[in-house]
């Protein structure tokens, strides 16, 4: 019995080993891996969901926007080009199951109860130019869109 939470903990442990559960940021170079002295780190530090951050890919081999989210993605050093969009958010009412209670620890009933959630919109109502970044090998970058629809980098110190 005293057993049987270790083993459970043992086999979630293999299933996130080696089920692909990522933590690490993606890589955008071919070839083997460098050392992290020779890359750089850029990452979306504000607003990832109502203004994203996309790197375009101008080989067209693949996706032709790669999302740059907190993670980051690593890249050899170099001249970028970004584009960011912005989002509306809208509150939207649906519902949920509660249980109303009739009588205190003797019946009760289900009943709908109004929920508010927060929906981001469909299409972006604005999109910030095509911008190019340079970065330099073993430093680590800060991306974020601001209220004007302009993407703001800035250094946040070496990439270990």
């Amino acid at each position: 019995m005293k057993a049987k939470p270790f083993v459970l903990m043992f086999l979630l442990s293999a299933l996130i080993f080696l089920g692909g559960c990522s933590f690490y940021p993606r890589k955008l170079y071919s070839g083997p891996d460098q050392p992290k002295t020779s890359l750089a780190l850029i990452k979306q530090t504000d607003d990832l969901e109502s203004r994203p951050i996309y790197l375009l890919n101008l080989h067209k081999e693949g996706e032709p926007e790669i999302r740059v989210d907190d993670l980051g993605i690593v890249v050899l050093p170099g001249a970028y080009t970004f584009k960011g969009y912005l989002y509306h958010y809208r509150y939207q009412e649906s519902a949920r199951l509660v249980d109303a209670t009739v009588y205190p620890g003797q019946s009760s009933f289900p009943m709908h109860e109004p929920v508010l959630r927060k929906v981001r919109s469909v299409k972006p109502y604005a999109e910030t130019d095509a911008v190019k970044l340079t970065v330099k090998s073993g430093f680590s970058y800060a991306l974020w869109c601001s209220d004007d629809a302009k993407i703001h980098m800035k250094v946040l110190g070496s990439y270990p």
